[in-house]
């Protein structure tokens, strides 16, 4: 992971990822995991926020994103796998 001084659309950063996949491996994923609990997998309350905003820059994959909640433990309590197409306008995208 690096952080990234210009953003997308003028936002003041970034997070370039980038690895590799073992295809052999039984729970085989990539990507980046946000706590923002005292530490990780503790609830923190984010009412004050609206939403999220996920600009994605790359190949034409499948992407997914988990949201984990209190009340579901370690269970996930939203999941929705997408696929980006770079030739559909970005508001196309939304989740």
């Amino acid at each position: 992971m690096e952080l990234i001084k210009v953003g997308a659309a003028g936002s003041p950063g970034s997070l370039r990822v980038s690895g590799e996949v073992a295809v052999d491996s039984p729970m085989a994923w990539a990507g980046v995991m946000f706590f923002p609990g005292a530490t990780i997998m503790t609830s923190a309350n984010l009412s004050s926020y609206q939403g999220i905003h996920i600009w994605l820059k790359g190949t034409e994959r499948q992407y997914a994103v988990v949201f984990f909640a209190q009340h579901a433990g370690f269970m996930p309590s939203y999941s929705r796998m997408f696929n980006l197409s770079l030739t559909v306008p970005r508001d196309k995208n939304r989740l």
